[in-house]
This record gives C-alpha cells, structure tokens and sequence, in this order.
C-alpha cells in the first residue's frame, strides 16, 4: 500500500509511529476478541442467525427461515444462556444464503462459530495479497502496515466479535475488481454475483458498472442473481421470496430481536431519521431515494469514457463508499469495505503533486477511521455512531471523487 515511490524514506518518524498506533489498535482489538470470544461461543453473536439458518435448510424446514417462533425455538436449542434477547436473532439474508451454512449445522455451535471464526480471520489476513498487482505492498515494511491496517480498525473488529459475514464481501469485492482489470468481465460478474447476500450494496455497485458501459459483466451478474431467485424459490417457494423484502424493511419492528436501530447507522438514513426525530417516510423515504440515485448516477457518469485500469478501480472504490452512505441499511461492520478503496486510493492520494486540501481531507478521513478508542465509545456507550461514521464516509468520498475527476487520473497506471 505504502510502497517506495510514495514514502521515500521508509524509516520515517511519521511511518514509525502509523506502525505502533495500528500495532496497538491490533492488540487492542485482539485483547477484546478473546474477552468476549466466550459470550460468541455461548450464541450472542450475529453468527448465531446463519446457524439457525443453517440447521432449518438440514432439518428440511426452509419454509420457516423468516418464522421468528421457529428461529427462536432453534436458538434456544443451542444458545439457551442468551440473556440480552427476549426473540430471535433473526435471518435477514436472502433464501439462497442459508445453503452455505448447512455444513455448519453439523457441527455443534462452539465448534461451528470457532471455525467461522478462524475462516474470517485467514480471508483478512490474505486481503493484502489479493489486491490487483499494482495496488499490493512491494517492501517488507509495508506488508506489515497493510496487515495492520486490516487489523487494526474498528469495523474489522465488529465483524470478527459478531460473527459477521463482511469480510467475505470485502475478500470477493477485490477478486472481482482484479477480474475486471485484467478484462475478465464476466468472471468479474459472477464474482459480484456471489455477493448478492448482500443485495442492497451489491446490485447498486453492479448498475454503477452498467451506466458504465459494462455489459458483459452485468450480464453475467444477471445470470447468477437469476440462479439465485430460482435456488430461493426451491427453499421457501413463490409466496416466501415475495413476502421478503417486507420481512427485512420490518425488521427495526420486531421487538427483541437484537437488530440495530438507525442510530447505529453509519449513513445519511440515519442522520435525516435524527433530524426529523421519526422514521423516514412520504417525501422523506421518496428523497432519500432520488438522491441515492443521483450520487450513484454521478458516480457512474465521471469518466465514464476511461476504460483504464486507474478509472475502472477509482470508480469501483468510489461506488463503495457512496453505496455505503446512501444505503438504507448499512452497519458498523459493512465499513469493513472501505479497505479496499482505502488501499485502491492511498498511492494517488498521497501523491506529491495532489494538491493539500484533496490531500488533507483523506487524511483526516483516514484519521477518524483509524481511532478505534472513538468508535467504541460512540457505537455502544452515547449511541450517536451515525454522525462520526457519515463525516468519515464523507469525507472519504469527495477526497476519492475528487481524484477521480482530476483529468489526469488515469493517464499512466503509476498515477493510482
């Protein structure tokens, strides 16, 4: 990430201290892992949904996945100790996801969640080494920074902690970029395609690339969301993938179910919700939408004649992070994401002829991204984390978009 060409002098004060500080944030963030590692063997994480998931498609009751009695009669099987819910920790995913946790189901619930657990950990580990050839770490010094930068930020720690499932978008979200620069579009489509699970950042991400002129890869994202609606269908039926999308905007309803609310929402639903002191609805919910829309739209126009790989990857880092701050449903750890424009960004915007303030606002971005200390508080003591993650995603956006626009990004591969 931080190669020679950027940092000449590696030794740095500057470089020294980044190094510590993230070396700390990673220590930190193991020391609470393994605090809390027995509460996520005892059922209280987010893995604790797909296990039900999982243990419904064996027992051949797949028709119940969004049945909240039946969920909650399954959790209290092998999370009976779970004292912070009085419902279900509800399966808000696609049909089609909870045949990835079959396997699982076999297995006893400590067992299960260590081994998701561990799989997560290896995926973040390898991110770094995935990255298209031209974005990865070329010195020893900075491997070690870029894996801890993985480890060291906030969002990682979240998703490792509940058991998520977005560091697996973040790990299939970069083969797909590689497939693209390299001109596999179609394996790229697919790629996007297997992300669906995450259907409200992804098929946003996957229309960005149509506008774009990339119609072999929307095709074949296409083909697989079409694969997956009808594996859908075979688990619940017609009436069970048509009663979803109301199922999953009805979650901030179901009491005790352990969802978050908006407040803990890192994007601009939940600062509009604060502001109007209700949930968004009418003109607000229409708004919200149509302006969505036009951020995605004007993602998708800038540059949109530039076919070369700095574009295509500018592009694709600045659609996550608009996906993310216009999404309806984002949380803590969807900025697991952000890693990978974050590392697609840091050559250009740490480039010498950037002028200060582009240069200046993705570093104060990156600042508050990185103070982990803020973001524990923020998330689970004041319960205000919306705003500090909407400055952050916004300031990352206009230093990325800004870049972006430069017309002399892209000119040469060096540029990014």
């Amino acid at each position: 990430m931080m190669s020679e060409d950027v940092v000449p002098d590696k030794y740095s004060p500057a470089r020294r201290l980044l190094i510590l500080y993230l070396i700390g944030m990673t220590a930190m963030h193991v020391a609470a892992l393994r605090e809390l590692t027995p509460k996520m063997l005892a059922g209280y994480g987010d893995f604790s949904s797909f296990y039900t998931a999982g243990k419904l498609v064996k027992e051949g009751a797949a028709g119940s996945l969004y049945d909240s009695a039946v969920q909650l009669r399954i959790q209290q099987q092998f999370a009976p100790d779970v004292t912070i819910r009085h419902g279900p920790m509800p399966f808000v995913r696609p049909p089609f996801q909870a045949l990835f946790f079959v396997p699982f189901a076999y297995l006893t619930y400590p067992v299960a969640c260590s081994i998701w657990l561990v799989f997560n950990f290896l995926l973040l580990l390898a991110f770094p080494f995935i990255l298209p050839e031209h974005f990865r770490a070329r010195t020893f010094t900075s491997q070690c920074l870029s894996g801890c930068l993985c480890l060291g930020i906030f969002p990682v720690a979240i998703a490792l902690i509940n058991g998520q499932d977005s560091i697996i978008v973040l790990f299939i979200l970069t083969l797909a970029l590689s497939s693209m620069l390299r001109g596999k579009d179609v394996v790229g489509g697919i790629l996007l395609g297997l992300c669906l699970f995450k259907f409200h950042l992804i098929i946003p991400l996957a229309l960005v690339f149509l506008v774009r002129g990339r119609y072999r890869l929307f095709v074949s994202f296409a083909a697989v969301a079409l694969l997956f609606l009808l594996v859908s269908i075979a688990l619940v039926g017609w009436h069970g993938v048509y009663l979803y999308p109301q199922y999953v905007m009805n979650l901030d309803r179901i009491a005790g179910a352990g969802v978050a609310a908006p407040q803990y929402m890192p994007n601009l639903r939940a600062v509009l919700q604060a502001i109007s002191g209700r949930p968004l609805a009418g003109y607000l919910r229409w708004g919200f939408s149509l302006l969505s829309a036009a951020s995605l739209l004007a993602v998708a126009l800038i540059r949109r004649g530039d076919r070369g790989q700095a574009s295509t990857a500018g592009a694709f880092g600045l659609a996550l992070v608009v996906i993310l701050l216009t999404a309806y449903y984002s949380y803590c750890y969807d900025l697991t994401i952000l890693l990978l424009p974050i590392f697609l960004s840091w050559k250009r915007m740490m480039a010498p002829a950037l002028a200060p303030l582009r240069k200046n606002l993705f570093l104060i971005s990156m600042g508050l991204f990185l103070l982990s200390p803020l973001h524990w508080v923020l998330l689970l003591k004041t319960h205000s984390y919306y705003a500090f993650g909407v400055a952050i995603l916004s300031l990352l956006c206009v230093s990325i978009w800004w870049a972006l626009a430069d017309s002399s990004y892209g000119h040469t591969e060096e540029s990014v």
